[in-house]
């Protein structure tokens, strides 16, 4: 029943009948860019997309410069396989809703994007020889291939970029530069286009999307690239793309005199309040319980928003332990639907399952299951069947995460716990209460101050009221009240 009732609070938010008449700077023509400049009122390119990604210690380089860190480090995939695996369910302490890590990659992908470099590099990561999933003949020949992302040279030195503004400004939903989001609108009474059955639009082969096939015609188009990585977060961009079109016709009745563009900006500017208003008074609380963000108390321009490093690359990948192998489809009251629920595995870059059910039976469904616990644990949906089967395309996102961390030169965790103010730590069972886990993290690593910051962020204890380490909360509000 809390579930049902909070589920139903977020959709009153959503759905909220806001005085859509108000707010005439926006028919003035006093609108965000889509890439994010000008927002800040110091500095044109201050979280607008393109920048490089902030970095809160010096980058930590095998040779000084770019190099990912391999030597004396344990390999990422043993990492994986000795903290991460999964045998079983892990439900969250307290009751939390799938609903929780769904908002965290929608909004995610409001902030921070950085993809693969032009040209491509590649970095591979050797599979330990007899890996049950990928290696069951024993060849110990066996490779699992990072892209690395795309970087400018600041210094001398490898800085990756972030292609995206940073600010929630549901550039998701509209676009990350003029060009898409002119592409997304239907130039017809401020809506943005749709497909039959009220769905996002498909792409016309113009448009490049994350994936294997970026041009794909099966695919749909929303404001960022990678809508269709799952089923969960399509519903998500169509539930937003409807709820503009809603707002559109309501602005438009209020507002007869208004053009196309006086329209679409006014609903854009709701949404995006939405985004904003969702993720600090629902989202925050119900990651960091008493410790998030206090009321607002006015407007700091000294601070520089552009997403760090750290953030982006470990702090806000603690989702990843929050999902299910399972992706419920239910009914409005919670039951079943004939078609039954799919496997996570089986929801990767399938835009077409969408139309068996509609949205609804995934939002749902989301809304009916306890998310996991956030720990140093994750499903074999994730760790083993990641985008495929293995060798069939399958990856492991928990060795890709550490790989990730290294490839852009992140601290180590008690180093990063030290610039954010936190004690360091001395022994491994100062990290966790978990005897079995600190046990794990000392075989593996050997020394404390070298564990990757991902794994030592997921493997402390939580807050107390709250759902994450003091690592990952300290990180999140610093991030966030940034913004």
């Amino acid at each position: 029943m809390i579930r049902k009732i909070a589920f139903l609070a977020l959709l009153g938010l959503l759905f909220c009948s806001c005085d859509s008449s108000r707010g005439s700077r926006a028919a003035a023509g006093e609108v965000r860019s889509f890439d994010g400049s000008s927002n800040s009122l110091v500095s044109v390119d201050m979280g607008k997309a393109g920048v490089e990604l902030l970095r809160f210690m010096d980058a930590r380089y095998e040779d000084g410069v770019g190099e990912p860190m391999v030597k004396d480090m344990p390999n990422p995939r043993t990492i994986s396989n000795k903290i991460f695996a999964q045998s079983r369910s892990i439900p969250n302490k307290q009751g939390l809703t799938s609903i929780v890590w769904q908002w965290g990659q929608f909004i995610d992908h409001d902030m921070d994007l950085s993809p693969e470099s032009d040209p491509t590099e590649f970095f591979s990561i050797t599979i330990p020889a007899g890996d049950k999933w990928f290696d069951p003949q024993g060849t110990g020949k066996q490779q699992m291939s990072i892209h690395r992302s795309i970087y400018s040279t600041t210094g001398g030195v490898r800085q990756q970029m972030n292609m995206i503004s940073a600010w929630i400004d549901a550039s998701n939903v509209y676009g990350f530069n003029q060009a898409r989001a002119d592409w997304l609108r239907s130039k017809s009474s401020g809506k943005l286009k749709v497909s039959e059955g009220n769905m996002l639009p498909f792409n016309d082969g113009t448009q490049v999307n994350a994936g294997r096939d970026p041009f794909s015609k099966q695919a749909f188009v929303a404001g960022d690239v990678r809508a269709n990585e799952q089923l969960g977060l399509i519903a998500f961009h169509t539930l937003f793309v409807r709820e503009h079109n809603r707002l559109a016709i309501e602005i438009a009745k209020k507002n007869p005199e208004f053009t196309d563009e006086q329209v679409y900006q006014r609903a854009r500017k709701f949404v995006g309040a939405y985004l904003q208003s969702i993720t600090f008074n629902e989202f925050l609380p119900a990651l960091l319980g008493p410790h998030a963000p206090r009321a607002y108390s006015g407007y700091n321009n000294t601070i520089d928003p552009s997403i760090m490093n750290e953030f982006s690359t470990a702090i806000f990948r603690l989702g990843h332990s929050m999902v299910a192998t399972d992706m419920l489809r239910r009914d409005e009251l919670g039951n079943p639907i004939p078609q039954g629920d799919l496997k996570l595995r089986d929801a990767f870059f399938r835009p077409d399952k969408i139309f068996e059910t509609g949205i609804d039976p995934f939002i749902a469904g989301l809304a009916h299951q306890t998310m996991e616990e956030v720990d140093a644990k994750i499903v074999d949906d994730l760790r083993n069947m990641l985008f495929g089967p293995p060798g069939a395309g399958g990856l492991d996102l928990a060795t890709l995460n550490i790989m990730r961390g290294r490839e852009h030169g992140l601290p180590d965790y008690n180093s990063l716990r030290a610039v954010f103010g936190l004690e360091t730590l001395n022994s491994f069972d100062e990290i966790t209460s978990n005897s079995e886990l600190a046990k794990s993290l000392e075989e593996t690593y050997g020394d404390i101050n070298n564990i990757d910051a991902w794994v030592g962020a997921l493997s402390e204890d939580h807050i107390e009221g709250g759902n994450v380490g003091q690592l990952v909360a300290v990180g999140i509000l610093k991030q966030l009240t940034s913004l």
